[in-house]
C-alpha cells in the first residue's frame, strides 16, 4: 500500500468519501454503484449548462472538493469551498494537495454566515445541500445576490407549488439530515422573486429513488 492509499483508507476510517476522485490513480471510492447523485454524473449534468471559464466560484457544502477542482478545470479563476464538517474539510485540502490545485481554498464555515455582500461571485454552487438544510428559504435569500446559481436537490415530484417536510432524520451523521424536499415550481417561485428570469431545470430519467435529484441552473 502506497502513502497516498494509506491517507485515502485512514480518512475513510473517520467516514465514508462523498467523492469518488482519482487521487494519481488511488480512487476515493472503490466499485461505486451507479447512481445520479454520483458526483462524475453531477458534474457531467453541470459542464454541459454552465461556463466556468473566467469566472469567481463558490461552493456552498463543497464535502470532499470535487466540484470546487472540477470547477479550476473548467477555468475558473478561483473557488472558494465551505462546508460545515472538518473531516470534509481535510479530504478536501487533502485532495487539494495531491492534485496540486491552486486558486482553489476550502474553510470550515457556516452557509448561514457567509457575507455575500462583502465578497461577490460570478457563480454559486449549491450542490446537494438544499434538503440538507433546515431553513432553506434563508439561504437561497442569502446567496441570491449572484449572476448564476447552480442548484441540485432532492425534488418532490409534482407541479404544485410545495415543499415537503422530510422529517429531520439522518442516515449517517449530525451533517447528513433530510429536512425538506421542494418542487421545482416551489423553488422557482422562490428564485423569480429574487430576480432570477432564466431557469433551467432538468431531471435525469435514469434517476429510480423516490425524490429525483433535480438540477437547476438559474440566470439573471
Amino acid at each position: 500500500m502506497n502513502e497516498i492509499e494509506r491517507k485515502v483508507k485512514e480518512l475513510a476510517n473517520k467516514a465514508e468519501w462523498n467523492h469518488n476522485i482519482d487521487l494519481k490513480g488511488t480512487p476515493t471510492i472503490k466499485n461505486q454503484k451507479f447512481s445520479i447523485g454520483n458526483n462524475k454524473i453531477k458534474w457531467d449534468r453541470i459542464n454541459k449548462l454552465v461556463d466556468f471559464n473566467n469566472k469567481k466560484v463558490l461552493d456552498l457544502g463543497c464535502s470532499d472538493g470535487y466540484f470546487s477542482c472540477k470547477s479550476i478545470d473548467a477555468g475558473a479563476l478561483l473557488v472558494n469551498g465551505i462546508d460545515l464538517d472538518p473531516l470534509r474539510i481535510e479530504k478536501a485540502n487533502f485532495v487539494k494537495s495531491m492534485c496540486e490545485y491552486k486558486n482553489v481554498f476550502f474553510s470550515v464555515k457556516d452557509v448561514y454566515k457567509i457575507d455575500l455582500d462583502k465578497e461577490k461571485y460570478d457563480i454559486i454552487l449549491c450542490l446537494g445541500l438544499l434538503h440538507r438544510i433546515p431553513d432553506m428559504n434563508k439561504l437561497l435569500g442569502k446567496i441570491s445576490n449572484t449572476k448564476i446559481l447552480v442548484i441540485e436537490t432532492k425534488i418532490y415530484n409534482t407541479d404544485e407549488v410545495i415543499c415537503k417536510w422530510g422529517g429531520g432524520n439522518s442516515k449517517s451523521n449530525q451533517y447528513n439530515n433530510l429536512y425538506n424536499i421542494p418542487s421545482f415550481n416551489y423553488l422557482k417561485s422562490i428564485l423569480e422573486s429574487y430576480g432570477f428570469t432564466n431557469i433551467k431545470t432538468d431531471i435525469d430519467n435514469r434517476d429510480q429513488n423516490n425524490y429525483k435529484r433535480g438540477l437547476l441552473i438559474c440566470k439573471k
